[in-house]
């Protein structure tokens, strides 16, 4: 974290800069209280993402795919992409009509 006044580099939670004298208190609490909701934040999203198992050729196995997207393929079929989470190679996976 940086002061706001000087701009010098601070330990983590410092809330005093020795350098200017300025009392951050405030500045600390809240960057503290923006982590921690962005954090909530993040978990729920995550939560809410459905995991999707894809078959990666390369690992030869099964994975749940990371970023999951939806596809249409060209004869209007439901299909979703992703990626592997161990080799980063694209994994595909075909989704009956009715999903």
């Amino acid at each position: 974290m940086k002061c706001p006044y000087c701009k010098r580099n601070l330990r983590q939670h410092e809330r005093y800069c020795d350098f200017c004298e300025q009392d951050l208190t405030e500045v600390v609490e809240k960057t503290v209280k923006i982590r921690k909701t962005t954090k909530k934040a993040i978990k729920k999203i995550k939560e809410k993402v459905p995991k999707i198992w894809a078959y990666c050729v390369k690992c030869r196995n099964k994975v749940i795919a990371k970023e999951p997207m939806d596809y249409i393929m060209k004869n209007n079929r439901k299909a979703i992409k992703g990626i592997c989470p161990h080799c980063s190679t694209k994994v595909f996976r075909i989704i009956g009509m009715n999903r």
